[in-house]
């Protein structure tokens, strides 16, 4: 099972799947502006890869299926994603 980003821009949006089109939206961030979004995202894959290298998962893991290229990691680190994300959602907050 992975956990996607899917989207670019706002809302901010995370989807977990086995296999597409069985997929489940499990988190959606709205955000102000696409900038603010780009932005966020890049810092939140990146605190991602640096804490978890272990589990970006190779796009080909799900080729053909979705079409991404590196916003794909280990649903074994979901409980630290939705964290990363309860604290992005903080931060959106105090943007409006």
């Amino acid at each position: 099972m992975g956990l996607i980003f899917a989207g670019g821009g706002s809302p901010y949006s995370w989807v977990r799947c086995d296999a597409l089109p069985f997929a489940l939206l499990i988190r959606s961030i709205a955000i102000p502006t696409g900038r603010d979004a780009i932005r966020l995202e890049k810092e939140t894959h990146r605190t991602l890869r640096e804490r978890h290298p272990q589990a970006v998962l190779d796009r080909g893991v799900f080729a053909g299926q979705v079409n991404c290229a590196s916003e794909l990691y280990d649903a074994a680190i979901e409980t630290d994603i939705m964290a990363l994300l309860d604290e992005l959602q903080q931060r959106v907050a105090e943007l409006e």
